[in-house]
């Protein structure tokens, strides 16, 4: 198929994907041909055979401007005035313009607007107008009348600057996988309870918060289930296999569950995955629902379903029958869902309501293409491709993270309700929030279906409204944001989150080429700092250069590059062992970093101790055991250990909470 390349370049640019982009050597990547018509061909749902299809294209998105008339979302930072265009066909009069707008809290209110400019296109006519009263904020409905037209836009009036509240200013946090905790009492994987004893140990050394992998939904049953935080069900809906059976047990004192777990076989198997190294998801799962079950039927027997506290779950929970459904068609298993769902939210409610510490939550780029939130809200999902990330040094396959991009028109087109009702739903529990892969508010990379990371392009989303709405939300909630903003991210992006005082993320890792001085002298005031995060190896392993056999045995890293970063490796990390004694280097870094101008440290407690296995390693599935491994040490001996006891006094002296 031959096109011409600038006509197919401008075509795809028309339509939101980009021709080229930069990796981090700031060397151009071209977007391969084939890429741009496979993915504008499944966006647009027009093949694409000659120059004349794509030329087709460009008028049709031409014609969308006049068929909408005005853009169908408009960012109002601080409820600033604002200037629209409205496009009418060509030769079309307008007369008597006005306009009203329907405020969030429902009231009505006319918005006079004043005419800027007006031209006269050689496809149709152009108008602006501007407004100068300074709106509330929130979401707005603005609706334009003419003598021949109607328009309606929505209005996203977002703060100007996103605030922090004063207490969380300079705090550490310790970063957990909930999986992962250990008291020698878990059943087999941490819970809400254990997540609450780490929070409480932690705050002893005047830690404000605790932060943790995304906690929701995704489908156990199967034995070779995928627990992967970061292709859930749904955003919506919280994962069960957290809960604290035991708690529920006695909450309900339940004759019956409490005689089912302490039966001896029961306790063996409870014993078998205390013991094992790693957690075994589908076991546990079906373990604790055994108990869960007896609970849930009991619960809706007895009608406990009709007292306020359900009803109040439901109200604001309106997905949950359709959720209950999707999990199963079976009326028992259905309730069992709204049950759970019920109590995970209660136990969330009341861990962040009873503790002065809070919660860092951790909010994924998308989901699964096989769960709920796809079919529920599948028009806002562009399915034809997988999100993933271009290939780069280390991992130079790239990575295709197997689940669907949104739809940047149709998203738009229903008001953003979907990723509205997503952040609400882990705002209202968590003091930060970490918008993963930051990136994803203004574009993805797309890899087509059955494709690799080679012929990935990327696709942007309508500029500033996804960051407005995260400010917004977040505003409503007195929360902040952490914004995952490490690796191929555009300059846009950066000066996007500094402009609206979003806080990014620095990474010692990643800038630990540079000397030691060097370094921490770049740490930027408005970021959450770290050592690592849970993509890249543990500080122990990356300091040995161990990380890089492993990769390179999972066929990740080519053997001659594996030779070629260990020799850069070394030479880099000798600058940071003359930096003070090797044996001391671990508890002097976390000195140094605490003592940094950045505003959050999250602290990753298997650091404190040199662990070396990472919990994931991006790209494998069943390649590496993934979201599994367990801590070495259970939570009472965290302060036990000499390093981790000497990093967490660090910690409470130059970050923690001031009495």
């Amino acid at each position: 198929m031959l096109l011409n390349k600038i006509l197919l370049r401008n075509t795809a640019r028309a339509w939101g994907l980009q021709a080229s982009y930069l990796v981090n050597n700031h060397t151009p990547i071209w977007a391969p041909e084939k890429s741009l018509i496979k993915v504008l061909s499944d966006l647009t749902q027009t093949p694409i055979q000659s120059d004349a299809d794509l030329k087709q294209l460009l008028e049709k998105r031409r014609a969308k401007y006049i068929e909408d008339g005005v853009v169908k979302s408009v960012v109002c930072w601080g409820g600033r005035p604002q200037t629209l265009t409205l496009y009418f066909a060509k030769g079309q009069k307008l007369m008597n313009l006005s306009a009203e707008i329907r405020l969030e809290d429902g009231s009505l209110q006319e918005l006079p607007l004043q005419v800027i400019s007006e031209l006269s296109m050689k496809t149709h006519e152009r108008l602006q107008v501007r407004w100068e009263k300074t709106l509330p904020l929130g979401y707005h409905q603005l609706t334009i009348k003419s003598n021949t037209r109607t328009l309606t836009t929505l209005i996203i009036s977002a703060p100007e600057k996103l605030e922090t509240a004063p207490e969380l200013r300079n705090s550490w946090g310790a970063f957990v996988p909930l999986y992962a905790l250990r008291t020698g009492q878990e059943w087999g994987i941490g819970s809400l309870k254990e997540m609450k004893q780490a929070l409480e140990t932690c705050a002893e050394y005047g830690a404000q918060w605790l932060g943790t992998l995304p906690l929701l939904a995704v489908n156990l049953d199967p034995v070779d289930c995928d627990p992967s935080p970061y292709s859930a069900l749904t955003r919506l809906f919280w994962n069960e296999i957290f809960l604290d059976v035991d708690a529920l047990i006695e909450k309900y004192n339940h004759a019956e569950a409490r005689a089912l777990v302490k039966a001896p076989d029961f306790q063996k198997q409870l014993t078998q995955l205390r013991e094992s190294t790693h957690v075994d998801y589908h076991r546990v799962y079906k373990l604790k629902k055994q108990a869960l079950k007896l609970l849930s039927e009991s619960f809706f027997t007895h009608s406990l379903h009709t007292k306020s506290a359900y009803l109040n779950f439901v109200a604001d929970n309106s997905e949950i029958d359709a959720y209950a459904k999707f999990r199963s068609s079976d009326l028992s298993e259905q309730n069992f869902h709204r049950f759970v769902q019920f109590e995970m939210n209660e136990s969330l409610r009341e861990l962040s309501e009873t503790l002065p510490q809070g919660l860092y939550l951790d909010f994924p780029v998308g989901v699964n293409d096989a769960g709920f939130d796809f079919r529920e809200f599948k028009p806002v999902f562009f399915k034809e491709v997988s999100v993933g990330a271009p290939p780069e040094e280390v991992f130079q396959q790239g990575q295709d993270w197997g689940f669907p991009a949104f739809n940047p028109f149709t998203h738009q087109a229903e008001g953003y309700q979907y990723l509205r009702k997503s952040l609400r739903n882990h705002l209202k529990y968590c003091k930060i929030l970490r918008m993963d892969h930051v990136m994803g508010l203004y574009r993805v990379f797309t890899i087509p279906k059955g494709w690799t990371a080679h012929d990935g392009i990327y696709m942007r989303f309508p500029k500033e409204d996804l960051f407005a709405i995260s400010m917004l939300e977040a505003s409503k909630a007195k929360a902040d944001i952490v914004g995952e903003n490490l690796g191929t991210v555009p300059a846009a992006v950066d000066e996007l989150i500094h402009k609206r005082n979003i806080n990014g993320m620095w990474v010692l890792q990643l800038e630990s080429w540079r000397k030691p001085t060097e370094a921490f002298d770049r740490v930027p005031p408005n970021a959450m700092i770290s050592f690592n995060n849970h993509d890249l190896p543990m500080w122990a392993s990356f300091m040995k250069g161990t990380d890089l056999d492993l990769v390179c045995k999972l066929n990740i890293l080519k053997d001659e590059s594996r030779v070629k970063f260990q020799g850069e490796r070394k030479s880099q990390i000798a600058a940071w062992n003359d930096y003070t004694a090797p044996e001391n280097i671990t508890v002097k870094l976390h000195e140094n970093l605490a003592k940094s101008k950045g505003k959050y440290f999250v602290a990753t407690i298997e650091d404190f101790w040199n662990e070396e296995a990472p919990q994931n390693i991006p790209g494998t599935w069943k390649e590496y055991p993934n979201w599994r491994r367990k801590y070495s040490l259970p939570i009472s001996q965290w302060t036990e250990n000499k390093q981790a006891k000497a990093i967490f006094d660090v910690l409470k002296k130059h970050r923690g909470l001031k009495a």
